[in-house]
């Protein structure tokens, strides 16, 4: 039987500019009451690799280094309450450009994954740098 995998979403994992934005967020899914929660901070080098060879992340972690590996990056995944999982499908796509919007507008220096031209990743936040 094979171990499970780590996600890990600890914000003390996170470099502190980044934690402060991180809570930023949170307090505006909490203001705004959005479906939305923290799914990952801090990604080791393996988890990074399978999201690479999955076509997951441009990053393959080794070479080019992942944000989530510098501690500089966040995912805000949505939160289906009715069936007790995370989504990521086109059908809530809506919800995460309401989130993208709100993040980019309100808290400095974050750059959104969703604005990116060529691999959108909806989830994202990281660290301008």
């Amino acid at each position: 039987m094979g171990r499970k995998e780590i996600i890990y979403k600890s914000l003390d994992l996170l470099v502190p500019e980044m934690r402060e934005k991180a809570i930023q967020i949170l307090n505006l899914i909490r203001y705004h009451n959005l479906p939305f929660k923290l799914f990952e901070t801090y990604r080791t080098t393996k988890r990074q690799q399978k999201l690479f060879k999955k076509g997951h992340s441009k990053c393959d972690g080794i070479k080019k280094l992942s944000k989530h590996q510098l501690g500089k990056a966040v995912d805000f995944v949505y939160w289906d309450e009715t069936l007790k999982k995370f989504r990521w499908d086109k059908e809530i796509e809506y919800w995460y450009k309401i989130l993208g919007l709100l993040v980019t507008h309100q808290v400095p220096d974050i750059i959104w994954g969703g604005n990116w031209k060529t691999f959108k990743d909806l989830p994202h936040f990281e660290l301008k740098e």
